[in-house]
């Protein structure tokens, strides 16, 4: 997590901490290695970040702990001790989400790290055709994200072209992508 100014509300005690955490300004959060295809990330003007903490002493393991996808929050002090995991972020305003060379656009966000889903508004989503390098842009009015490799869009706009209003299109009332 990186963001211009940060501030917090913990709640709970034991086993049942929890933490909001809102970032403002140039914020950047990425998960996984940045050499994979699979990493992740995500910038945006401002963020809420929900995260579960984890006693010290409690397994390190996030899949351990009953959320699979969450990642450890670092860059931000966990008070009282224990292991800090995301579990959910909103983000607002120029949002980007990007997996690999795929990216999505819009106004706003919400990414759910306990099931590795996305929910996104008013998307452009761009991917390039990997057989003849041919770009992919779809614009909706609602983007699902079902996992790293599925995304469903409601309402949607299939182009090659990056135009906002693109001479040749295929319009969906729900279009479904699956990156093999």
């Amino acid at each position: 997590f990186r963001a211009d100014r940060i501030s917090s509300h913990e709640e709970g005690k034991g086993e049942d901490r929890r933490r909001v955490t809102v970032f403002k300004g140039n914020i950047y959060v990425a998960q996984g290695n940045p050499d994979s295809e699979l990493f992740l990330e995500m910038r945006a003007d401002t963020a809420v970040v929900f995260s579960a903490i984890r006693p010290a002493g409690a397994a390190d393991d996030a899949n351990r702990s009953g959320i699979p996808y969450a990642p450890k929050m670092t860059g931000v002090e966990s008070p009282g001790g224990g292991t800090e995991v995301v579990t959910g972020i909103y983000l607002d305003g120029d949002v980007v989400i990007a997996r690999g060379s795929r990216y999505m656009r819009g106004p706003t966000a919400y990414y759910d790290f306990t099931t590795d889903r996305a929910l996104m508004i008013d998307p452009v989503f761009r991917a390039v055709e990997p057989d003849r390098e041919i770009p992919v842009y779809v614009r909706a009015e609602e983007a699902r994200v079902l996992s790293d490799r599925e995304v469903v869009f409601r309402h949607a706009q299939v182009s090659t072209s990056d135009f906002h209003t693109p001479s040749f299109s295929i319009n969906a009332r729900e279009a479904y992508l699956k990156n093999e």
